[in-house]
């Protein structure tokens, strides 16, 4: 793994690195100084001998050696030998022994004979590039950091699918944050301290959700407190709801639910194991409080898995990962509005059901994938379903 500041970061380790074979090895990168150099311009302060480096051939082993030579610091222990029959014995034998037989300097260089990449990495003064506190035990937030002229850009995570509440840590100071949605364009200023090096920015990611943090403007003060704005309920769309289900995946043409639920507690089986797209509508009256021209925000409460809204004919958006909402108030209109909410669920359910005593299949595969008795996944629009307004 090669650590540094243009990079890709995951377990083991807080810094940010990227993964380097033998060919790139002995290729692309270069020498600048104590940093070593890819071709695209990445820039790495340390070599870490990982995963299965406790075999390379002596090519490898030679190149490693004249990086080092140039100045690069290298982490990790001394190879056991190679894995090839080729290249001489005495030679690898020697090379090794230069490298980790004295005090670690070697020409320009260093090697550090250790496995404990964080603790080496504090040794040589490469802070973390990006870390957090809070959330829970087994919280996964894992980033991409880009740097460009202007600033740097960190892509957060969250791998749980549950709503991870933490303070984040970049490598950065004396520029303020803004967070960018990918999936709308959409940019907005966020509250952030400049501490010990650090910008630190509290943060709140959905299930599955995930923002870029990006720093560019010139921060104005070593702490900024953004409020953010507020959502208002203003109606409940209770059932019933009339759902069509897509033909040939075993479920009855259309359906009235008094309310919404998850159709995989659904009693009759053709819905309980439905495979495909659910087609929600119904028509609900512009609440009270709503202009024309404000926003309107559509909360799915919850939808298994991809969901896609129209309203009144226009399609609206999509929402696929939690908190699951829309802004629908450009195609809203005074009085009666028509709205169709279309679902797609995961095979899962269907494949479960055709695996029933007696089942007339629907799906058909190459193997046997899951039992009679394995757990349905939840499925289709389970709300409940609401339009907030947001203030300032």
């Amino acid at each position: 793994g090669l650590y540094g500041d243009k990079a890709v970061a995951d377990a083991p380790t807080t810094r940010a690195y990227d993964f380097v074979n033998a060919d790139a090895l002995a290729t692309a990168l270069v020498n600048q100084g104590d940093e070593l150099v890819s071709p695209g311009g990445a820039r790495y302060k340390a070599l870490y001998l990982g995963g299965s480096s406790s075999k390379m051939t002596l090519a490898t082993l030679k190149r490693i050696a004249a990086l080092v030579e140039g100045g690069a610091t290298v982490v990790g222990a001394k190879p056991e030998g190679s894995p090839s029959l080729s290249g001489d014995a005495a030679e690898y034998a020697a090379l090794t022994a230069k490298l980790w037989g004295g005090d670690g300097r070697v020409g320009k260089g260093r090697v550090i004979n250790s496995g404990q990449i964080e603790t080496a990495l504090d040794q040589i003064g490469v802070a973390p590039d990006f870390r957090f506190t809070g959330g829970q035990a087994d919280t996964q937030i894992p980033f991409i950091h880009r740097r460009f002229a202007d600033g740097d850009s960190y892509f957060l995570a969250n791998r749980m699918d549950r709503t991870e509440v933490i303070e984040a840590h970049f490598r950065v100071t004396g520029k303020a944050p803004e967070l960018w949605h990918a999936e709308t364009g959409r940019s907005e200023p966020v509250s952030y301290r400049i501490e010990n090096g650090e910008t630190v920015v509290p943060l709140t990611l959905g299930s599955d959700d995930s923002v870029h943090v990006v720093f560019r403007k010139p921060a104005q003060s070593a702490a900024l407190v953004v409020n953010p704005p507020k959502s208002a309920s203003l109606t409940t769309l209770d059932g019933p709801w009339n759902v069509a289900f897509e033909a040939g995946r075993g479920a009855p043409a259309t359906a009235v639910l008094p309310q919404l639920a998850p159709l995989d507690h659904n009693a009759d089986p053709g819905i309980k194991y439905f495979s495909g797209i659910a087609t929600y509508s119904r028509s609900f009256t512009t609440p009270k409080g709503w202009k024309p021209g404000q926003p309107l925000t559509l909360d799915l409460g919850e939808s298994r898995e991809v969901a896609e809204v129209s309203v009144n004919g226009k399609l609206a958006g999509y929402a696929w990962h939690a908190p699951y909402r829309i802004d629908i108030g450009t195609a809203v209109k005074p009085g009666r509005n028509q709205i169709q909410i279309r679902v797609a669920n995961l095979w899962v359910n269907r494949l479960i059901g055709d695996a029933q005593p007696g089942a007339t299949k629907v799906t058909w595969t190459a193997m046997p994938t899951y039992r009679a008795d394995a757990p349905l996944r939840r499925s289709g629009l389970i709300g409940p379903v609401r339009l907030l307004t947001q203030g300032k």
